[in-house]
């Protein structure tokens, strides 16, 4: 039985969540690029709960590996840099505020890319 697969495209950046507990940071992702690839006859263990696939689980000859390694290549000049402060902008943090550029990260799914979370976090 065959696979649906895409190949996500995410910027990833750690955001300010708030003051508590002296500060806290979480990962936002921001999907830039969903590809859908043809089915896949390699034999996965999908269920409703754990949608995410890895590459390790395709088999040696399967295509989804080429794909996945062009895909990075594609992003591989991105560098996770600084966002350049405006002259006097030393003010507080803003929950949500990120402060570098982000990583980029290529991954399988069975879904197609979202950004996320996809509700705002809280400190628990």
């Amino acid at each position: 039985m065959g696979h649906r697969t895409f190949v996500n495209v995410y910027r990833v950046q750690r955001a300010y969540g708030g003051p508590e507990q002296g500060g806290w940071w979480y990962n936002r992702g921001t999907c830039l690029s969903s590809i859908k690839t043809a089915v896949c006859s390699c034999p996965l263990f999908l269920t409703a709960f754990n949608r995410d696939v890895s590459e390790s689980q395709h088999a040696a000859d399967c295509g989804l590996h080429a794909l996945v390694e062009q895909t990075r290549q594609e992003y591989a000049g991105h560098r996770d840099e600084w966002i350049p402060q405006e002259p006097g902008g030393d003010s507080p943090e803003r929950v949500g505020e990120v402060f570098k550029t982000g990583v980029i990260k290529v991954s399988l799914s069975a879904h197609i890319g979202y950004n996320y979370p996809t509700r705002r976090t809280t400190y628990a």
